[in-house]
């Protein structure tokens, strides 16, 4: 039954052995990260009993995101994007299992740091990957089942962590996690079909710097990047805040307790599902453009009755569906980057996309905390969905530029790696 469930919603498992691998990798992963997350967050709070402590492990784990991503593109774009997200799996299962043996702050801090540092490099390696795996006409299939796997792990891992740190301790949960990135390991170098990253015979290979400026220049040297790059900093910021509000909202406005917080997130994990497994139905109805500009403006919009209606049962149901284009949104904007991005800067490209969604919640650990002490988590909660509605309004107002883009690479024709033309 569950093979039968599998090839119907997700053929690409059986049609590529390749793309299997990296899914089969990424289960594993993903919920070896719930045990390390929520283990890390409990071993930090018991040690110093300070919330302060806790949102600094946030502002810490945000920094390598912040200060090397750009960078991180640069490598993946030079060598074997499999071979780099080995190396960064090898890192991080070093650093959770470095973690039980630290006793002082500053050392669970420093290994935190380490421990995304790999991330940083994992995360725009899989993007930049996956193209070569399936194809550029079946990324969005293929997105749709690695989002899957995300949210999945999303419902049963908090869980399965807490349950361990319960029955044992945090370093139980840490070691399990660090056993997960080295199966990770052995199911990642079964991928075969990545394209080699060469330059043409007696091309002069330009230095670090060089290629991160024609990054950058790639980037921001084209309309419908720069479309892609403003709504996806935007949907980070706002994402962000709605988890750092979602706690004080449903347990001092809503009266919702522990429980209405539990179920309020299982609830959403189940819009993400039910909105990853859509996706390439949707696609096949509306253009890719047009459903992610709906998308941004429907997430948008869903904020208010979100906030205004304040009754527990309401919420619950309406942060489902509210997960539903919330996530539609970022399997979109991975497609049409991976769909319309040459290969050569691919990299670079999903690179800035991480940092960018870092940087949003750098942003609201420092400006929305204390905005929801001083005007409470409605006002934050509304004003949110206001900047996300105005944003989506600017992407409807360019949906023709993401309309001629996507009628280039239907033609062929991907972003060209000289930006002037874009421009």
């Amino acid at each position: 039954m569950l093979t039968h469930a599998l090839r119907t919603h997700f053929p690409l498992l059986f049609e590529s052995p390749g793309f299997r691998w990296l899914w089969l990798a990424n289960l594993v992963s993903k919920l070896g990260d719930w045990l390390g997350f929520i283990a890390l967050n409990l071993y930090v709070f018991d040690l110093t009993g300070s919330a302060t402590a806790l949102a600094g492990l946030l502002a810490v784990e945000s920094i390598p995101a912040l200060l090397i991503g750009p960078l991180a593109g640069v490598v993946i774009d030079r060598f074997s994007r499999r071979k780099v997200m080995i190396l960064a799996n090898l890192g991080a299962a070093l650093t959770f299992a470095l973690l039980p043996l630290a006793s002082a702050l500053w050392q669970i801090y420093g290994l935190a740091l380490l421990s995304r540092v790999a991330f940083s490099f994992f995360d725009p390696a899989e993007r930049s990957l996956v193209p070569d795996l399936v194809g550029k006409e079946k990324v969005l299939a293929a997105n749709s089942a690695l989002s899957v796997v995300n949210h999945l792990t999303l419902i049963v891992g908090p869980a399965i962590a807490g349950f361990l740190v319960a029955a044992s301790s945090a370093a139980v949960a840490f070691w399990a996690d660090a056993a997960s990135f080295v199966v990770a390991v052995l199911l990642i170098s079964r991928i075969g079909g990545e394209l080699p990253r060469t330059r043409p015979e007696g091309e002069v290979k330009p230095g670090w710097f060089d290629d991160l400026k024609f990054g950058l220049g790639y980037a921001f040297g084209s309309r419908a990047l720069r479309v892609l790059l403003v709504t996806t900093f935007v949907a980070a910021f706002a994402g962000a805040a709605l988890i750092t509000i979602e706690v004080v909202y449903v347990k001092d406005v809503l009266d919702g307790g522990d429980v209405g917080y539990g179920l309020l997130y299982s609830i959403a994990g189940f819009g993400a599902i039910l909105g990853s497994t859509n996706a390439t139905r949707l696609s096949q109805r509306f253009t890719v453009p047009g459903l992610y500009v709906a998308t941004v403006l429907l997430t948008g919009l869903m904020f208010f009755p979100y906030a205004n209606v304040q009754i527990l049962w309401f919420v619950i149901i309406v942060a489902g569906l509210h997960t539903i284009p919330w996530v539609l949104g970022y399997i979109l904007v991975d497609t049409m980057l991976q769909q319309w991005v040459a290969d050569e800067v691919r990299g670079r490209i999903f690179g800035l996309i991480h940092t960018q969604r870092s940087a949003g919640q750098v942003l609201v650990a420092g400006m929305l905390a204390p905005l929801v002490d001083w005007w409470g988590p409605v006002t934050v909660l509304n004003l949110s969905g206001i900047v996300y509605t105005l944003v989506g309004l600017y992407a409807v107002s360019r949906l023709g530029v993401l309309r001629r883009e996507e009628a280039r690479w239907r033609g062929d024709d991907p972003l060209p790696l000289s930006s002037e033309s874009t421009l």
